[in-house]
Formats: structure tokens, C-alpha cells, sequence
């Protein structure tokens, strides 16, 4: 594989949850490299190296974490309903289905994938906005983006260690997020506040960043650096009423 070139591109892993007996399991596959077969993950879990190659031609290692058992109902908890993609507010979106485009709710009722289809067409249900359109409300962008990415977990007993409440439905006011000081780690910044109000530009030194991913969620998440375009963090719209920045 090489970073960059998308033609290079292999599947890794998949993974699937599964209601049995009336509970929910998650299992994890890894693809050999034939790209023929995955092989179930034992219960466990596994930690993988990979080999990427870079643009300048070196190569470097890349170690992909597959999670347990266990640690897939981390995220895929009862607080947020088990199943976290397939909701009504996310799936109500045009997709490109090769052949054709079109609302994916409307498709899949279509084709009966639904046990029993929506009464109602697409335009009359839930639907979030993509947090990179920039015709969406830079708040609604940003608290979908924290709804989807985070709320799993931080929400009442959902299973996150702070009291951060990030449900898309939550007013911001209500959210513990915005001015209120970290529960557990300042990363030395003197004065820190999760959402400080009315800055834009985010005050970390270089070993707070670093300390910060060691620190970062979900649990089982893969062990790459990822640089999220959080529309929270990096715009300067008078729009979105936080005007804040990480710190």
C-alpha cells in the first residue's frame, strides 16, 4: 500500500454486529492478501503491522488495531441503541450507487431491505447534516460531527469518563462542553477549558498534542494519526456560535 495512491488501496478489516439470543455481538475479520477471504478475529482482538509506502519512497510501519469482543460494545452500547451508522438521520442522504443516485432510505425501500418501509417519504424524516457542506449551519455541522464521532459514548450511560453530553439533540448550553474545564488532564495548559469561548485558534504546545493522542478516544480505535477537518475547529464564521477552539 501507498500513502497517497488510492489505487493501491486494500481491504484491511471488516466488521459486523450481530443480534443473537437478543444480545448483541461484535465480531472483527482481517482480508488476507490475496484480498480473497477474511478470517474471523479471535475474541480477543489483534494488533497487525502493515507497510506503507510513502511519497518520497521510503516505507514505514503502520500498526492497525482490531478489537475485541468486548471492546466493540465499548462504543456499540446500549445508551446509544447498539447500532450506531444505520439511523434515520444518517442514512437519509443521496448516495451514488453506481448505476444510479438516489436517497438511500427511498433505495432500500425499494429493493425490500426494510422489514417494514417508512409510511413517510425522505423529506419528512430526520436528517443530519454533512458536516462539510457549507450550506448547512456551521453549529448543526459541528454537533452532528461531535453526535456521530463521539456521542456513543458521551452521553448519559454511555460509558464515557467525563460528563460531556454530545447528543445532536442536547443545546449546547447543556452539553458541558463549551468553557467547562477537563475532567482529568490539562495537558499543562494553565486555565484549560474543553471548548474555550470566543478564540479561534487552538494554544497547544507541541508536547500537548503529543500527549493528547496518547490520551485520545475511542479506546479501540486504530493506532494512526488522523487530522479530523472539524468544522468546530478550524473556521472562523460568525455563523457558529461557539467561535471557540480545542485547548
Amino acid at each position: 500500500m501507498e500513502e497517497g495512491n488510492p489505487a493501491s488501496r486494500r481491504y484491511i478489516e471488516t466488521r459486523i454486529v450481530v443480534k443473537q439470543e437478543n444480545h448483541w455481538v461484535g465480531y472483527s475479520y482481517t482480508w488476507n492478501k490475496e484480498q480473497t477471504e477474511a478470517t474471523l478475529v479471535a475474541a480477543g482482538g489483534l494488533d497487525k503491522a502493515y507497510r506503507l509506502r510513502q511519497p518520497d519512497g521510503r516505507t514505514r510501519e503502520q500498526t492497525w488495531h482490531y478489537p475485541s469482543r468486548n471492546e466493540c460494545m465499548f462504543c456499540h452500547s446500549r445508551a446509544a441503541g447498539f447500532v450506531l451508522g444505520l439511523t434515520t438521520g444518517q442514512m437519509n442522504r443521496t448516495h451514488n450507487f453506481g448505476a444510479v443516485t438516489d436517497n438511500q432510505i427511498r433505495t432500500y425501500a425499494h429493493i425490500g431491505l426494510f422489514h417494514e418501509a417508512p409510511r413517510r417519504k425522505p423529506a419528512a424524516l430526520p436528517a443530519y447534516p454533512d458536516p462539510f457542506d457549507d450550506r448547512a449551519s456551521l453549529a448543526d455541522r459541528a454537533k452532528v460531527y461531535l453526535h456521530v464521532n463521539c456521542a456513543m459514548c458521551h452521553v448519559t450511560d454511555g460509558g464515557g469518563n467525563s460528563r460531556m453530553e454530545l447528543g445532536y439533540r442536547t443545546p449546547l448550553d447543556q452539553a458541558r462542553l463549551i468553557g467547562e474545564p477537563p475532567v482529568h488532564e490539562s495537558l499543562g495548559i494553565a486555565g484549560a477549558q474543553l471548548v474555550r469561548p470566543a478564540r479561534r485558534k487552538p494554544r497547544c504546545s507541541s508536547d500537548a498534542s503529543a500527549a493528547a493522542a496518547s490520551i485520545g478516544c475511542p479506546p479501540p480505535a486504530p493506532t494512526a494519526s488522523i487530522r479530523p477537518a472539524s468544522p468546530s475547529s478550524n473556521s472562523g464564521s460568525a455563523s457558529f456560535p461557539l467561535r471557540a477552539a480545542l485547548t
